[in-house]
């Protein structure tokens, strides 16, 4: 697993998975290709100069110098939802198989605080990345 420092943000590291967001010019940069107007990308791999970013509607490759964080504040985090593996349910014979749907209308922090039960870890996370790293 590779960890990369941006050149411009030394106490930020990302990695592979990690949501993101772009700088304004970078965005704007792709704006054409986009049909969704969300600054949350996820990074599906980096080569230490250039990371490939991924969103609902566009892939594109990037000069990592414009990722930025995203900040835990319910604003720039706020189309982020909690999408927990649910484990297999043990069914017998003739019973129906139970189902689990995407809450993507729920705020992804109050999710994975009844998820952790653990309110005092998430008041320490001041940026989304770290979450990934720190929980899942």
């Amino acid at each position: 697993m590779s960890f990369i420092k941006t050149s411009n943000m030394d106490k930020y590291c990302y990695r592979k998975g990690d949501i993101v967001k772009l700088s304004n010019e970078c965005l704007k940069s792709i704006g054409r290709k986009r049909i969704f107007s969300q600054n949350l990308f996820y990074i599906k791999d980096m080569d230490g100069l250039f990371a490939n970013v991924s969103s609902d509607d566009v892939d594109v490759k990037i000069p990592i110098r414009d990722i930025l964080p995203v900040k835990i504040n319910s604003i720039e985090d706020r189309d982020i939802y909690y999408d927990p593996v649910v484990a297999a349910s043990v069914i017998g014979a003739g019973q129906e198989t139970p189902t689990s749907k995407k809450d993507k209308g729920e705020y992804y922090l109050n999710a994975l605080r009844r998820s952790f039960n653990s309110e005092q870890h998430m008041k320490m996370i001041e940026y989304n990345h770290f979450i990934c790293h720190d929980i899942l």
